[in-house]
């Protein structure tokens, strides 16, 4: 391939030159040209992978610490491997370990985890054929732990960041038959050549070329859709704003609709968006980056990652799903008081949540509603002929909000209906046996506060009593936020049942500077006439990143606790 095409390519993929478009545009024309005239010439083509085998050791220790740097550099993979391959004691507990800890146990298993991990990964060379017999551990599959699972029982998988990418294609050497522009450029870099056809709309042109010779780069193209999706009229509003139009009467129905990945609703050869913080366009969403190539390709389009042909068909259904469920704040606070807008559709038409819901929110959604639930997976395609659906947006954004709209809405109208919707389902009474004073200690991979044993001193000293987050807890964790009247605990999904709290109680948080630009806890506290007390200490992260200032750990100065409770209490 010319060194001239390369370098064009390179500025504008790279570093997105728009200086060179019209150039670009002209090699996309050449391109074309070639696929119209060339025919396929069959080659002889591997593709590099990442495999794992069980029965099989690595025997290069110069390719062992190249992979074990590459997977290093991806820490959810990092976790997921060692969570599927169960190399070190309490790999159940993997997810929830912080990055320090992370680090810290690598180092500490190191011998294990080369011998039982990386010792049997290798750079494999497969052809289509062999490919297409070996299972495949997807970016769809890293960081979910269900989905994980499955890999434990298979001794053999690849693992698959992209299909495409630098030197990830290699000629039979006994393939002497000429090499067009085309080769050149696909061998040169392909993950830049996929991206080269999408921009131009060259797919469906090379489709037949690829087919024949690049079958693997041919179901790189087919694997992601470009698609048009239109948002709700309604994606912007709150469920108060709905409320205060419309009532609690009020509903959308979609026909012929596909549910997709979990959360995405497909009707008409278009996704229909019903919530503003899950616009594709921006610049992160949490729950759905996996399934979207490059955050979306415009404002009207988005390149979304193709469901398994899995259907299941119903007739009628109602749509109790959202971005991260999974994460009891999202499930109480954005997803189960929509529930509310259907109480007029009959007690016959299911409502759909997902597969993945821990146990004891499943258990608090039976509670709630008399109708059947039917659990969506994550590789399901589910079809409904007449989908009843609430929009509106969710609590919070996780990247910078569309232009007039604000990082944190809460809906107090329908969150206190919704309250008292729950205190009667559950039966919730007083109970004497809760603690007056509770303090939770956060046990995540973010966001947690450090030295614990300083601070738990102190909370000692002012008569806090602490409640392990386990299941025990979290199917009684309405009774006790309802009973108690000071909840002290870093920011997390535990302080959304802050809204069954009896007004007058205080809560107080333990909180980063690194956080100070969104304060959900403050809102929701003042929705609910509760005192708001918080606590601000330093970050362990004070880089660049939104993201990482978001959810760095961080400490918090005893005496400084110490003066807050003592002036509270």
């Amino acid at each position: 391939m010319k060194r001239r095409y390369k370098i064009i390519l390179f500025l504008s993929y790279k570093l997105n030159a728009k200086l060179f478009k019209k150039i670009e545009d002209s090699f996309a024309k050449q391109i074309l040209a070639k696929f119209q005239l060339v025919r396929s010439p069959k080659f002889d083509v591997k593709y590099k992978f990442l495999v794992f085998e069980k029965n099989k050791y690595n025997s290069s220790f110069i390719e062992v610490i190249k992979i074990f740097l590459y997977v290093l550099s991806v820490r959810a993979l990092t976790r997921t491997l060692l969570f599927i391959t169960k190399t070190i004691p309490n790999s159940e507990e993997i997810y929830e370990l912080t990055r320090f800890k992370l680090i810290f146990t690598l180092w500490r298993h190191r011998r294990m985890i080369f011998q039982h991990l990386f010792s049997h990964l290798s750079y494999v060379y497969l052809n289509y054929d062999k490919y297409s017999t070996i299972k495949t551990l997807s970016p769809s599959h890293v960081g979910y732990k269900n989905l994980a699972e499955n890999f434990r029982k298979f001794d053999n998988y690849i693992i698959e960041k992209s299909f495409a990418r630098k030197n990830f294609i290699k000629f039979d050497i006994k393939d002497k038959r000429q090499k067009t522009t085309l080769d050149k450029f696909i061998s040169w870099d392909s993950s830049i050549f996929l991206k080269f056809l999408k921009s131009h709309k060259l797919e469906e042109i090379a489709s037949d070329y690829l087919s024949d010779n690049y079958p693997i780069l041919a179901l790189e193209i087919s694997k992601f859709r470009n698609i048009k999706y239109i948002t709700h009229e309604l994606s912007k509003d709150t469920l108060d704003d709905i409320y205060k139009k419309n009532g609690l009467d009020y509903y959308d129905i979609i026909l012929d609709a596909e549910i997709w990945h979990q959360r995405f609703i497909y009707s008409n050869n278009m996704i229909v968006n019903i919530d503003a913080t899950t616009y594709p366009t921006q610049k992160f969403v949490a729950g759905s980056w996996q399934f979207i190539h490059d955050g979306g390709a415009s404002s009207s389009q988005m390149l979304l990652l193709r469901p398994s042909e899995i259907t299941v068909d119903l007739k009628e259904a109602i749509f109790l799903l959202g971005r991260c469920d999974e994460n009891w704040y999202h499930l109480l606070l954005d997803t189960a008081p929509r529930l509310l807008f259907f109480d007029n559709i009959p007690l016959n038409i299911p409502v759909l949540v997902r597969s993945d819901l821990p146990s004891s929110t499943r258990r608090f959604l039976s509670k709630l509603t008399q109708r059947k639930i039917i659990e969506v997976g994550l590789d399901e395609k589910v079809r409904v002929s007449k989908l009843y659906v609430c929009p509106g947006r969710s609590t919070v954004f996780d990247s910078k909000p569309p232009l007039g709209m604000n990082w944190v809405d809460f809906s107090p109208l329908v969150l206190n209906l919704f309250r008292d919707r729950v205190l009667d389902s559950l039966g919730v009474i007083p109970d004497s046996s809760v603690p007056k004073r509770i303090i939770f200690e956060r046990r995540a991979s973010t966001r947690n506060v450090l030295v614990q044993e300083k601070l738990k001193k102190v909370f000692d000293d002012f008569s806090f009593q602490r409640l392990p987050l386990n299941d025990k807890f979290f199917n009684r964790q309405v009774q006790v936020f309802f009973n108690t009247k000071f909840v002290a605990t870093p920011g997390g999904a535990v302080l959304a049942n802050v809204i069954f709290m009896k007004p007058g109680s205080k809560v107080l948080v333990l909180k980063s500077r690194g956080n100070r630009k969104l304060n959900p806890w403050a809102k929701l506290c003042e929705s609910f006439n509760l005192k708001y007390v918080e606590v601000t200490g330093l970050p362990t992260y004070w880089g660049s990143s939104f993201l990482r200032r978001l959810h760095s750990n961080f400490y918090i100065s005893p005496k400084k606790l110490r003066r807050v409770l003592s002036r509270e209490i």
